[in-house]
């Protein structure tokens, strides 16, 4: 098991927006944290054999969901 932060740029059709990504990988599972555009979003994922990385969640903003 290990954990991670990243320093992240998340590109918007309004500009760059900069953040943090905090992920735990234990066994092949991979979970953690997008902190950017001012929330705290989890996620979840797989990373597989040839370190490729899938994750799922939703980003909250001020104004919606995506």
């Amino acid at each position: 098991m290990w954990k991670r932060m990243y320093d992240i740029v998340l590109k918007t059709p309004i500009g760059p927006r900069y953040g943090t990504m905090e992920i735990q990988k234990d066994c092949g599972k991979v979970n953690g944290f997008l902190n950017v555009l001012m929330g705290k979003n989890p996620f979840q994922g797989f990373i597989d054999e040839g370190d490729r990385c899938q994750i799922t969640g939703q980003l909250r903003t001020l104004v919606r969901t995506i």
